[in-house]
């Protein structure tokens, strides 16, 4: 390419780089392991095999033939792992966070609208909601009676007892 081996470190940028794994720390590629549980055994296990693969990687680049045939291996390898495990599922979020804290949810879950419930202030009455004990107040209370008769819903004035007016003044 143009005759250019290497880019200056000052011309890449580091957020290029995110995603490169580096041939000398296989500990990036592994970390994935240590989410699912795995041990100190496991974990170390897999930094080998990673380690390995690399070392074959860097020496075979020059040579052609010999990463064909490491590819064919590989593939191979590959098949025969996928025909001897089975494949578990993706774990969903909640799957997860059920493994790691030991807890299983309850996956059915009922609720029951409220009856009766209106909010103070809402609704399409502007009038205010009267509570309990206003509503016993008002039951407790006499109602206004008249003061002739003293039966309700009339007052004096309107008292059909009252004589009639004199028409002489």
């Amino acid at each position: 390419m143009l005759g250019i081996d290497e880019f200056p470190n000052k011309y890449v940028l580091t957020r290029w780089l995110k995603d490169v794994a580096t041939q000398t720390n296989p500990d990036i590629r592994a970390n994935r392991n240590k989410i699912l549980g795995g041990g100190d055994e496991l974990n170390s296990m897999v930094r080998d095999i990673y380690g390995i693969v690399d070392s074959c990687l860097d020496r075979l680049v020059t040579n052609m033939e010999d990463l064909s045939l490491y590819k064919d291996k590989q593939q191979q390898l590959k098949i025969d792992v996928e025909k001897n495990t089975s494949v578990m599922p993706p774990m969903s979020n909640r799957e997860v966070i059920a493994s790691y804290y030991g807890v299983t949810s309850n996956e059915e879950i009922t609720l029951k609208t409220p009856k009766g419930i209106r909010n103070k202030g809402c609704g399409p009455y502007k009038k205010r909601m009267i509570g309990e004990k206003e509503k016993a107040i008002e039951k407790t209370k006499k109602s206004r009676t008249c003061s002739l008769c003293r039966l309700p819903s009339h007052n004096a004035r309107s008292c059909p007892k009252m004589p009639a007016p004199s028409a002489s003044k």
